[in-house]
């Protein structure tokens, strides 16, 4: 209160004190940045800079904040250097934030970090002083990125997503903003499109997966029905691009963390906040059962939730297209699911539809509220088979404060006949909602 206080009545007397307490008091750290943020004063901004190696996520954000508005020229250039180095290691809100603050701080005082991709995928560093990019007038632009040799616009190009730096620009329309992510089918890079003045993902189809005639078609069959899933809870899916030989999905762009981030730092979850988290999986999930969609690969890497617990799904239809005739491994070896969360008819290779996600939504259930998976082991095959034998340990022993109504939601969403489950999303979603006002009244 008291360091409210200052920042309110607006003394830069208080200064000092402020950064002293900052440095010496990590656990105020929020609050004291966002006096310093209220004040103004350029002091702050080094003391800031140290702010940005902090393990609280929440800090780092409100030093980033702050920076955006503090920041002068001459301090400019190493604000930006730390905003890119963020961004190159933060995948989630803490990146996004760095990116906000690059491109303010780059739209003030103009961008010296620019860089343009070769036709071999390199970084091209200008022997002249450095473009300006960013801050050029459209024209400007257009002009220099059409003039440029060193631009990738070469019909038969190959991208390699790995040397697309934050920054970079692909071929003469995306700006390169960073990494976000990368998993069994590609690489997601953040991107700014300069010619619509907006912002997406581009996940660039690893090549083992591009290669392959049969899968990219599949991809393209799988897309189109996973275009028709328009849900807040579902991250939406634009286009399969293309870049000469190489291919990438564009798809909506969500500031946010995973799930399976909050499950590796903090185990178990609070059963009401649960609750909301799961009850707005079903929501999406639902619209895809509409639309006759099956996701295949639920699960908590694969749920993304920003600060405000908003809840979206990303990367329907994805292992679909991998898949070929039910099969649980394509010619190209991609596992098509994850051994901690396949259904046992995924298992078999057996016919799936909507029961499968609520199975493994069922395991999701199960890992959220005991703090542990049901079916663990060092090798795959071994996790497997437990789905298929279906004896995993009631929720209620591993976590005696799991209240039996939600155990009874949670083992019958993981039944191994799938006619014993919940039969859609909506009806498992009834079933949350009951147990959340039970907790509730309890």
């Amino acid at each position: 209160r008291a360091v409210d206080a200052l920042a309110g009545i607006g003394d830069e007397r208080a200064v000092p004190h402020l950064i002293t307490m900052l440095e010496e008091n990590p656990e105020a750290g929020q609050v004291v940045i966002r006096a310093l943020h209220n004040l103004g004063d350029k002091r702050a901004i080094n003391p800031l800079l140290k702010q940005l190696e902090h393990a609280d996520n929440t800090v780092r954000k409100e030093a980033l904040r702050a920076l955006q508005t503090l920041t002068d020229e001459s301090n400019a250039g190493k604000v930006q250097v730390a905003a890119t180095e963020l961004m190159n290691v933060s995948q989630d809100e803490v990146g996004s934030v760095a990116s906000e603050t690059l491109k303010t701080l780059v739209t003030r005082y103009g961008d010296r970090t620019t860089r343009i991709m070769d036709t071999s995928g390199q970084v091209v560093a200008p022997e002249d002083e450095p473009t300006q990019m960013t801050s050029m007038s459209d024209s400007q632009k257009t002009h220099a990125l059409e003039s440029s040799p060193n631009v990738i616009d070469s019909s038969d190009g190959i991208i390699n997503p790995a040397k697309l730096v934050p920054n970079s620009i692909l071929t003469d329309r995306y700006h390169v903003v960073r990494k976000i992510g990368e998993g069994a089918f590609g690489t997601a890079i953040l991107v700014d499109d300069l010619m619509v003045n907006d912002q997406f993902v581009l996940k660039f189809l690893n090549p083992h997966v591009a290669s392959d005639e049969n899968m990219i078609q599949r991809f393209l069959h799988e897309l189109r029905y996973a275009r028709k899933i328009t849900h807040e809870n579902v991250i939406r899916i634009y286009d399969l691009v293309t870049f000469g030989q190489t291919y990438a999905i564009s798809m909506e762009y969500f500031p946010s963390h995973s799930l399976a981030d909050e499950l590796r730092k903090d185990g178990l979850m609070d059963r009401r906040r649960g609750l909301h988290i799961l009850g707005e999986i079903c929501k999406g999930m639902a619209r895809a059962q509409e639309v006759s969609v099956v996701h295949r690969d639920l699960k908590p890497a694969n749920i993304l939730i920003n600060d405000e617990d908003i809840v979206k799904i990303v990367d329907f239809g994805l292992a679909a297209a991998a898949s070929k005739s039910d099969s649980r491994l394509t010619k190209s070896g991609i596992l098509v699911g994850t051994p901690t969360y396949m259904a046992p008819e995924q298992v078999r290779g057996r016919t799936i539809d909507s029961r499968t996600d609520i199975y493994t939504l069922g395991i999701i259930m199960y890992e959220l509220f005991s703090g542990k998976a049901p079916y663990t082991g060092e090798e795959s095959m071994a996790i497997l088979f437990q789905h298929v034998e279906g004896k995993a340990t009631p929720p209620r022993e591993i976590n005696p404060e799991i209240p039996e109504s939600l155990e009874a939601i949670i083992v019958k969403a993981m039944a191994v006949d799938p006619e014993q489950r919940f039969q859609t999303f909506d009806e498992l979603r009834a079933a949350l909602e009951a147990a959340s006002t039970e907790i509730g009244q309890a």
